[in-house]
């Protein structure tokens, strides 16, 4: 995880030569870029809230919700809402 304030291409353009230069050294190591996130909130251990920025085929950038692992009943849907609110005015 990276934590900067530079503009998101700019950061993608980074990840892509740091991922390049990480395959290239290292043969039977490979990694891949599974996410950009404008921010996140961890819970627990695979637990957390996140707001995915994926860029669309016309350039426009999609800020999307991700949950992974939190029991979404009722009663936690207004919370995780209000969570993702908090996240997305950071």
């Amino acid at each position: 995880m990276v934590k900067t304030s530079h503009l998101l291409h700019t950061l993608l353009v980074f990840i892509s030569q740091v991922k390049t230069e990480v395959n290239k050294a290292y043969r039977l190591l490979e990694i891949d870029i599974d996410g950009v996130y404008k921010s996140m909130l961890l819970l627990k251990k695979k637990k957390y809230a996140a707001l995915n920025v994926s860029k669309g085929t016309d350039g426009q950038l999609t800020t999307s919700q991700e949950l992974k692992g939190l029991d979404i009943v009722r009663r936690l849907v207004y919370v995780c809402d209000c969570l993702l609110f908090f996240l997305s005015t950071l």
